[in-house]
């Protein structure tokens, strides 16, 4: 985990800025994370459909094994992407957090009345656990989506050069330990978005909640039709 403060020194945010500037960065990536996670947890999906139907031989629309190992090896390519998106957006959002706390703790000693200060010590530590939370659960989310990413990976290269039914009785027990691990990661990437909802629905600017629902929106569709995209089309060289 990047220390809180580690890139206030890096020049991504000048002083110069407002705090409130800072405070819409913040809001903005926690928002982006909550995006990230709930496309994961699609991925996440969609790749253990792809090899529950791999190994119990429901080749559905492609009618054939090789196809169907075409599909299993692009959901994996589909939910490595996700991971790295994720991975990316919650760094992002701890680069963003520094300022923010940082400043605020700095401007409690400029308030000339003490019962204004008290209370805004009071609501920085409250914005401060909303976003220790969002860390405390979206971290452990993010690294067993890395491992369940790892044994897709190697369940792929398994059956890749070994694909009939001693081999798959052979690996039927790792199979259903992925899928079940595929739950446990679906439950902690609902606990990132519940934590990420509540920062962002209780600390975000005036319309910018709006603004950035609209954004997610577009953004999600837009990856919907990308992935459809990429489903049609066979992968190069496989």
């Amino acid at each position: 985990m990047l220390p809180l403060f580690a890139m206030t020194s890096c020049g991504l945010f000048s002083d110069s800025r407002p705090g409130v500037a800072n405070v819409d960065d913040l809001v903005t990536r926690v928002e982006r994370v909550h995006i990230e996670a709930e496309l994961a947890q699609e991925r996440a999906l969609d790749a253990a459909e792809a090899l529950k139907s791999l190994v119990t031989y429901e080749f559905g629309e492609h009618g054939d094994a090789v196809k169907s190992f075409q599909s299993f090896l692009m959901t994996i390519d589909a939910s490595e992407s996700q991971a790295i998106a994720l991975r990316k957006s919650i760094t992002s959002m701890k680069v963003a957090a520094g300022p923010v706390f940082e400043k605020w703790t700095q401007d409690l000693e400029s308030f000339s009345s003490q019962n204004m200060r008290d209370r805004s010590r009071a609501r920085l530590e409250e914005t401060r656990a909303k976003y220790d939370q969002i860390v405390a659960v979206a971290d452990p989310a993010r690294e067993m989506f890395d491992t369940f990413n790892l044994g897709l990976r190697d369940h792929a290269l398994f059956l890749e050069h070994d694909f009939n039914a001693t081999s798959v009785a052979e690996i039927s027990a790792d199979v259903t330990e992925l899928v079940s691990m595929r739950g446990e990661i679906d439950a902690r990437l609902a606990e990132t978005l519940v934590a990420a909802r509540g920062y962002f629905e209780s600390r975000a600017l005036p319309m910018t909640m709006q603004r950035t629902r609209d954004t997610a929106e577009a953004e999600r569709e837009s990856a919907e039709r990308g992935t459809a995209k990429d489903v049609a089309r066979p992968p190069a060289g496989r």
